[in-house]
């Protein structure tokens, strides 16, 4: 299986990419890393997602913001889970070591940690950090309109599940969400 890193970016901070890159280096993966920029500031994420998804030349896309940082468990966890998935998520912490919106469920505008053994069926993917096959990402893809706080990741999710791809939780892979959030019971909070 050959893997496509899709990171989308809006430039504004290129220390964080650049810890994100040399990350992904130190994997010593059969790799690409495609960068899809926000020149205009627009804020489409569905649209940068799309756009880097479909210039990708992998099997399994993984798709994410430029503020995360793969932990050198990454792809042997990736090996250990196996190929048996659609769409899946990771173990994401917080720079403090606590959960970010790894594996959460939404509904009515809430969202809460799931437990990684749940298989709630209200579980939503988060909009940074997500991998996805390429014969998935062919049926289902972002919805380019949707921009920053407009639950692109929610309908994302949805529109998945109606399509008989239920997301799956890879506990064995770890990356940081590079910013200044922390976790309080089974939410997260911005600092």
């Amino acid at each position: 299986m050959k893997y496509s890193f899709i990171i989308i970016t809006d430039n504004k901070e290129p220390d964080k990419l650049n810890a994100l890159i040399q990350s992904i280096q130190a994997q010593k993966m059969d790799c690409e890393v495609l960068v899809s920029v926000d020149k205009d500031r627009t804020g489409r994420l569905g649209y940068l997602r799309n756009k880097g998804c479909r210039q990708a030349k992998g099997d399994i896309f993984i798709v994410m913001d430029d503020d995360m940082i793969l932990h050198p468990d990454f792809y042997n966890g990736l090996k250990r889970y196996g190929d048996d998935f659609d769409v899946m998520s990771v173990r994401i912490l917080n720079p403090d070591y606590t959960r970010f919106w790894d594996w959460k469920a939404h509904e009515n505008g809430t969202n809460w940690l799931l437990d990684y053994g749940d298989n709630d069926p209200r579980v939503s993917l988060t909009g940074g950090f997500c991998i996805i096959k390429r014969e998935v990402f062919l049926v289902v893809q972002w919805d380019e309109a949707r921009g920053f706080y407009e639950e692109e990741d929610v309908d994302f999710t949805q529109r998945l599940k109606q399509r008989g791809y239920f997301p799956v939780m890879n506990p064995y892979s770890t990356v940081t969400h590079n910013a200044p959030y922390t976790q309080r019971a089974y939410g997260v909070y911005r600092l």
